[in-house]
């Protein structure tokens, strides 16, 4: 449950962030300056780079995929068991959107721009999704 940023030019740490993750990250994303994670804790965990403070996201199953938008205006995650995307505005945590239309477990999600996005899961499709 430890996100380590790395210089990778250097290659030395820069930084540990903790206190939101309590169990494995299954993925993680960065987006202007803010760091959402996926969990095997059924916790997406939005962090501010700093590690200074994080938002919550409860999950009611394993969640092994999450995204930003490139603004990190907007979150979007695989929060439960139905293989359903839930989408969050990040500055007032309102729900804005809920996606649904895979059949297996969602793997990898990718905001395209703000609005649009594209997902897969363990199946033979990508689906691509647009926000309201």
């Amino acid at each position: 449950g430890v996100v380590t940023l790395i210089d990778t030019a250097k290659m030395v740490v820069m930084r540990q962030i903790r206190g939101g993750n309590v169990d494995n990250i299954y993925d993680l994303d960065i987006q202007n300056g803010s760091i959402i994670t996926a969990g095997q804790d059924r916790r997406a965990i939005l962090y501010t780079m700093d590690g200074k403070s994080y938002v919550r996201y409860n999950g009611s199953f394993l969640i092994y995929a999450a995204a930003l938008s490139p603004s990190a205006r907007v979150m979007g995650a695989a929060l439960d068991e139905e293989n359903r995307l839930s989408f969050y505005d990040t500055q007032t945590r309102q729900k804005i959107a809920t996606a649904k239309g895979h059949t297996a477990t969602l793997n990898r999600i990718v905001f395209i721009d703000e609005k649009n996005v594209v997902s897969c899961a363990d199946e033979n499709k990508i689906l691509y999704w647009e926000l309201p």
